[in-house]
């Protein structure tokens, strides 16, 4: 199960698609009505998380509310980009909007 970071918030989404491309392209989705959505627009880049604990994840992240990040309690700075990843990820994908409707993958 993955969880896409953004700014202070976060969101359970599932699966990303990792489409090849240069460089790769990650399609998750979201509705156009979602917080995670807007914020992700606004801030221009964010993290996608591979959780272990999926049961946790769903309890925090998949739903409504505020101080997600806190409750989960590990976070980091992203190392490639200007993100927060959860600490105890088994692997992280930082994207950063590229341009052009793109987002890069770093």
């Amino acid at each position: 199960m993955s969880v896409v970071v953004v700014g202070d918030h976060g969101a359970v989404v599932g699966w990303p698609l990792v489409i090849p491309d240069e460089p790769p392209l990650v399609s998750i989705l979201l509705h156009k009505s979602r917080k995670t959505l807007t914020l992700i627009r606004q801030e221009k880049s964010f993290s996608i998380n591979l959780v272990k604990d999926e049961i946790r994840a769903c309890e925090i992240f998949g739903r409504p509310g505020e101080k997600k990040l806190e409750r989960w309690d590990q976070i980091s700075r992203c190392k490639a980009a200007p993100c927060i990843t959860l600490g105890d990820a088994s692997r992280v994908v930082g994207c950063i909007y590229g341009g052009s409707s793109r987002w890069e993958i770093v």
